[in-house]
């Protein structure tokens, strides 16, 4: 348990713990920083209390054990890449109706993109658990991917142009 004098619990603050399974954060935690609980490997279980307001990049990254979380409606922002490679994760409760609209909104955080010299984006990668993986990518998707990558480049100077084929 996170003691209850904590506000935010810092960038990196238990990175890389691979022995712990379980966590409950104290109810007057604010924020939980970028990297938090990246490669926690053996999480399975977190609680978040209704005071946590923000989410960091990279807050649950790599957490390979962890099958669902449930964001209270107090969350009002969750950063880019939040649950990047939970392979396990099949459940993201959000309790916040309007912040499940912008995480499946935002292609930052929905959308990983690993291409290959081969890729035809069929792919496991590029679709959500229960969706045949046997077609490709729908309009909509590679719109998504489009916006997304242009506003990456705008974003990253030493980047001149990227040639997206879909």
């Amino acid at each position: 348990m996170i003691p209850k004098n904590i506000i935010n619990i810092k960038d990196n603050a238990f990175s890389g713990c691979n022995g712990l399974n379980s966590i409950t954060i104290s109810d007057g935690v604010t924020s939980i920083e970028e990297n938090t609980f990246y490669g926690c490997s053996s999480l399975t279980d977190i609680v978040i209390p209704d005071s946590v307001t923000e989410i960091g990049e990279d807050a649950f990254s790599e957490c390979t054990s962890l099958q669902e979380i449930i964001i209270p409606s107090s969350v009002k922002t969750i950063e880019s890449c939040t649950f990047m490679k939970c392979d396990n994760l099949k459940k993201v409760v959000f309790k916040d109706s309007n912040l499940k609209k912008q995480y499946k909104e935002d292609p930052r955080m929905c959308v990983q993109i690993l291409p290959t010299t081969a890729c035809n984006f069929k792919c496991p990668y590029c679709y959500q658990e229960g969706i045949c993986r046997d077609k490709a990518l729908d309009e909509n998707t590679v719109d998504l991917i489009h916006e997304f990558m242009d506003n990456y480049i705008e974003a990253n100077d030493n980047i001149k142009k990227i040639h997206l084929i879909c």
